[in-house]
């Protein structure tokens, strides 16, 4: 856990953590695509304490690309560009393509969004950035 002023980061990779109650209910999330979401991974229910009443909900993602040729552009730098980086700076190949093919593979906006609200969030937004490239997504847990 990091503290910054008045800002709580919990990581929520997927491990069972033990949390004491914490006094402000704001909480970022990062990096679920990069995750084995697609079989396992449950959306903001993985991390408990992201439920907890008054909460709100912020993420940055990876997103699905709308514009068909910046599409084409972006999938052809990911696929063929990322993974060959990858292995002339960390010699781990590998590793990058499973991460963009994780990228691929994580759920349009809207479709992640209704997941959010699933969840039990309300005020759920999406905020695309950069042709689609990537999006925020923000939501608050309401009190019981």
């Amino acid at each position: 856990m990091i503290l910054f002023h008045r800002i709580q980061l919990i990581p929520c990779d997927h491990q069972p953590r033990l949390h004491r109650p914490w006094r402000h209910p704001t909480h970022f999330g990062f990096g679920c695509a990069s995750s084995t979401w697609s079989r396992s991974w449950r959306p903001p229910t993985a991390c408990p304490s992201c439920t907890a009443p008054r909460a709100r909900f912020l993420m940055r993602e990876f997103a699905a690309v709308h514009h068909p040729m910046l599409r084409s552009l972006y999938d052809a730098y990911s696929f063929n560009v990322i993974p060959r980086i990858g292995q002339l700076v960390a010699r781990d190949r590998h590793s990058y393509q499973y991460l963009v093919e994780s990228i691929s593979a994580f759920p349009p906006q809207h479709q992640f969004a209704d997941m959010i609200k699933h969840c039990g969030f309300r005020h759920v937004t999406v905020t695309d950035y950069t042709g689609a490239i990537g999006a925020c997504y923000s939501a608050f847990k309401p009190p019981q």
